[in-house]
């Protein structure tokens, strides 16, 4: 009796372990003939999951990957395994519809199955109650795993319904943001309609310039959004049906974060904020990625992080790198938003909601931009420590090391670095960037420096603020460069008055522009010390001219009135088009092929090169931000090669920046022509360099005192009157005027009344600029700007500096006008 209610027993254990265990089953997916790629298959299985959501979630939760294996003319893709009935059960029904000949294979451990015979006999005593009982309770159970069973299906009838009802809310939304987007283009286009009809209807002999050109503005600002809202839904359908592409390309991350600083200079301005760029020494100068999509997505952020954060915020833009992954975190402490608001961020809930508070469509495309780039985004925030956005990509680093950080080490190794500045994150964030070259790094605050100036100070280089430029500074650091050999670094702002800037240049050897950012610190340091060594060198091989171009890059201006028919001049030259972009490629080509002038492309630096190699090339126009090689390195090759450093580069580009066009001139690049771009700016820069020059007669001046030009530039002073014998005449009497009020200039200096030193300052300016008196124009205009800027600073150091030099420019016209 005992053995019957045993076996009994082990029968019911064994039925619920059955009904209660967990499978790990496959789907088994049969796709493809022979013919078909492996890639070709999962690429059907990968669109259809992508194409899901409840797909998608699924395979999330469960954490499986897909295994293929090929069987005579078939493919058999194995999904799982799936560790939860109800998961492998709604993939199974999704599955099937685009799958028919789906089935479900059982977990890949086999059971064995084990007979056991008993060879003592069994005997059963007649209606044993015990008996009874044993096979009542195995009916209980038989009952119960088929209640269990149901109430599993009901479940998860239930769990699909519920997901069913989220994805169709998802479209849902999905249709309200398509429809926004619809809306957003179609305004944009009548607004740019009535902008175009508005100027056509004025009335131009009584108009005035500034309005035109208001209403111009007006309707390239709508053209702007109009393109940016065509791309935002041409992103957001390439994302629906899965047909996105995505580069896998190596890019200058520098480029990348100039092109963001571009992008949102204006909102920075608007709203008072300050931008910082935390690139952490982990993170390479150069990755693998597809760079359009990555800025794409850090401007989306980025963006309303700045509109959404009030004004005077601190946004923080840190990159760093853990465990193979990319991280990408924007930080701004003035922002909060509640764990609703972060929701409707992505998709919102209705279009009520989407007019109501008329919210960028762009974190829909954003985040699933970042799920193509194989990366996970999540919005952290707290009233505290404010939002952070942070999202991660995989770390792919350029096999090509392309990084001067070693050669430096070696040359800057215990030189000394003073940084002054009161921005202390600033100050942090230059001094991690300089321990990277092993710099002995000291840091002091502006109202320190001012009181403690060394007498004898040992700094190899000095970097400060523009804004914080004193006449006192002036001197002192000119002294320094002259007498020590210093290295000034000055740091601007983006927005920033071209005086302060014009007058900051006279002391600068490198500039620097806030955000700071490292691959430019690598780039200033190595033409302040590792270019200017090899030029030194260079001075000693007669076949070797270093290419020196230590200017500005100049900005081309637009010519008016330019047809095409006017580029007919320049019929038979060849030009070199470096451009990246298909479009901006197409224009320009066709402006000037239709003008029978020789058209070269290239789609980046390397090709433009090749090409070099085997044409003779008249002028290249070439885009700053290409892939494989960009602008920058493709001007340095081509500048410090012999064959080809006469050839002028005219930079087309959306950097426009004064630090950007400073960095061209670094490299070679001869001008700048600002994206968008205007026919006439393209007339201006071949006129410039492909147009004829006139012959200019050769004057003997072997018997001539040529003054210095540092102090007296009679170059210059010969072509403000345009005749020298005038000039001298000029130059004789303004030298008398000097003179007398020499005495009356230190007594205003020294004096309180800042209007009469203006007054006087700004009618001798004029003087001495007609005469090219070069050191005493920028005396003059360094005292007016500090005057206008109503900066409480100090004036005094110009009574002696102004003396010393009217005394050299008095020697130096003395012995011009002697000859």
């Amino acid at each position: 009796m005992n053995k019957i209610v045993y076996i009994c027993t082990l029968v019911i254990s064994l039925s619920m372990a059955v009904v209660l265990e967990a499978a790990e089953d496959f789907i088994v997916l049969a796709s493809g003939e022979s013919n078909t790629t492996v890639s070709q298959v999962m690429q059907e299985y990968e669109t259809i999951v992508q194409n899901d959501t409840m797909l998608k979630e699924l395979q999330q939760e469960e954490h499986f990957l897909p295994s293929i294996q090929k069987y005579q003319n078939f493919y058999l893709l194995n999904i799982g395994p799936f560790k939860h009935s109800e998961a492998l059960t709604l993939s199974y029904l999704k599955l099937k519809s685009h799958f028919p000949s789906a089935y479900i294979m059982e977990g890949k451990e086999e059971v064995k199955t084990k007979t056991l015979f008993i060879d003592k006999p069994v005997y059963i005593e007649k209606e044993d109650p015990v008996l009874w009982i044993a096979l009542f309770g195995l009916g209980i159970i038989g009952i119960f795993a088929l209640y269990l069973s149901s109430d599993q299906i009901k479940h998860i009838k239930q769990k699909h319904a519920k997901m069913q009802k989220k994805q169709e809310e998802t479209v849902k939304r999905q249709h309200i943001i398509l429809a926004k987007m619809g809306e957003e283009i179609q305004n944009a286009v009548k607004k740019s309609l009535q902008s175009e009809e508005n100027i056509l209807e004025m009335n131009l002999k009584y108009k005035g310039l500034k309005e035109l050109r208001d209403k111009i503005e007006d309707m390239k600002k709508y053209d702007d959004a109009l393109l940016h809202s065509t791309y935002e839904m041409i992103d957001f359908l390439k994302i629906k049906s899965g047909t996105i592409k995505l580069r896998q390309e190596p890019f200058q991350l520098s480029m990348l974060l100039h092109k963001l600083t571009n992008a949102i200079s204006e909102l920075l301005k608007s709203h008072h904020d300050i931008l910082y760029y935390d690139v952490k020494k982990r993170v390479s100068r150069y990755l693998v990625g597809d760079a359009l999509r990555i800025f794409q997505v850090l401007y989306n952020v980025l963006s309303h992080s700045i509109e959404d954060g009030g004004k005077n915020s601190k946004v923080i833009l840190s990159i760093d790198v853990e465990e193979e992954k990319l991280i990408f975190k924007i930080i701004n402490e003035n922002q909060y938003l509640d764990s609703e608001a972060i929701d409707s961020l992505f998709i919102p809930s209705s279009w009520e909601e989407l007019q109501k508070t008329n919210k960028e469509l762009s974190f829909y495309v954003t985040n699933e931009l970042i799920s193509q780039m194989n990366g996970s985004f999540v919005i952290s925030s707290d009233q505290e420590n404010g939002t952070v956005y942070e999202f991660s990509l995989p770390y792919i680093k350029d096999e090509e090391e392309r990084s001067n950080k070693e050669n430096l080490k070696e040359i800057l190794s215990h030189k000394k670095v003073l940084i002054i500045d009161d921005d202390t994150l600033n100050m942090q964030i230059l001094k991690d960037i300089l321990d990277r070259y092993d710099l002995q790094v000291e840091r002091q605050m502006l109202d320190h420096f001012k009181q403690y100036k060394p007498q004898d100070p040992d700094w190899d280089i000095v970097i400060l603020n523009a804004k914080d430029i004193t006449p006192m500074h002036l001197e002192f650091f000119h002294d320094m460069r002259q007498n020590n050999g210093l290295k000034v670094i000055l740091i601007h702002e983006i927005f920033e008055a071209e005086d302060l800037v014009d007058i900051a240049l006279q002391i600068t050897d490198a500039e620097l522009y806030s955000p700071i950012i490292p691959g430019d610190v690598e780039e200033i340091l190595y033409q302040l010390f590792i270019v200017e060594r090899e030029k030194q060198r260079a001075k000693n091989n007669m076949l070797a001219r270093p290419y020196q171009h230590n200017r500005r890059t100049m900005r081309i201006t637009e010519s008016p009135d330019v047809s095409r028919e006017d580029f007919k001049r320049f019929a038979g030259k060849n030009v070199l088009i470096a451009e990246d972009n298909f479009v901006n490629q197409k224009v320009m080509s066709g402006i000037l092929s239709a003008s029978n002038i020789h058209v070269h492309k290239a789609e980046n630096g390397k090709q433009a090169l090749e090409i070099l190699e085997d044409h003779d090339i008249d002028l290249i126009l070439m885009d700053m931000s290409m892939p494989v090689m960009d602008g920058f390195d493709a001007t340095r090759r081509i500048k410090r090669d012999i064959n080809f450093r006469d050839i002028p580069v005219v930079a087309v580009t959306g950097l426009g920046f004064n630090h950007e066009l400073e960095r061209m001139g670094r490299v070679g690049v001869d001008a700048c022509i600002t994206k968008p771009f205007k026919i006439g700016q393209l007339y201006t820069a071949m006129e410039e360099y492909l147009g004829y020059e006139e012959e200019l007669d050769t004057v003997d001046e072997s018997d001539k005192y040529i003054p210095d030009e540092k102090i007296l530039s009679i170059k210059k002073g010969i072509s403000n009157v345009h005749n020298e014998i005038f000039y001298k005449e000029v130059l004789s009497d303004v030298g008398e005027l000097l003179e007398k009020s020499n005495k009356h200039f230190i007594l205003m200096i020294q004096g309180a009344d800042k209007e009469e030193l203006q007054a006087f300052c700004r009618n001798t300016l004029s003087l001495v600029e007609t005469i090219g008196a070069t050191r005493l124009t920028q005396i003059f205009k360094e005292i007016l700007v500090f005057i206008s800027s109503k900066k409480e600073v100090s004036l005094e150091v110009y009574s002696s500096l102004y003396q010393k030099e009217w005394n050299k420019l008095k020697r130096e016209m003395e012995l011009y006008l002697k000859c």
